[in-house]
């Protein structure tokens, strides 16, 4: 058991390499988080107030695509995220509907694609200052969380 911890261990990172090197600087930022790989959008924009994916985005999530197929077997979760401006329940339901149109590309360009889920945060987890126009544009964002799914089919703890 040990000996797959340690391999499964050295596939994922090989795996997370190879993540990082999809995209470029402006495209994403790509970690770990434990067991699960983190892609940051930073380059896939939405108008203001919409949820709809523009072409010009179609190559970064077709990056997107390419990654959670090297993965293989693996639970993909969509977090999407807005600023603070606007209210509460408008941006939670903005932040759904952005996760929502993420997760809809990616199901019908990637028909394997089974065990994908979309969650929605509002302003609830912002990573910058939302009084300035930079902090609030690195705060609408949408996260790719992949985890891979243990040979053994034990649920882990992101598919709780």
């Amino acid at each position: 058991s040990e000996k797959m911890s340690l391999e499964a261990q050295q596939a994922f990172n090989t795996r997370f390499e190879m993540a990082r090197a999809e995209f470029t600087e402006s495209e994403a930022d790509v970690y770990k988080q434990g067991n699960t790989l983190l892609i940051r959008l930073k380059a896939l924009q939405f108008a203001s107030g919409k949820a709809i994916i523009k072409n010009t985005n179609y190559p970064l999530l077709g990056k997107v695509q390419k990654v959670i197929k090297d993965f293989g077997n693996s639970s993909v979760v969509i977090e999407g995220h807005t600023d603070s401006v606007g209210g509460k329940a408008a941006n939670q339901k903005l932040s759904i509907a952005r996760a929502e149109a993420v997760k809809d590309y990616l199901v019908a360009n990637t028909p394997e694609l089974t065990d994908i889920k979309a969650v929605g945060f509002g302003d609830e987890k912002p990573l910058a200052s939302n009084k300035l126009a930079s902090g609030r544009a690195m705060n609408r964002r949408v996260d790719v969380l992949i985890q891979a799914v243990p040979s053994d089919g034990r649920v882990s703890a992101i598919q709780k």
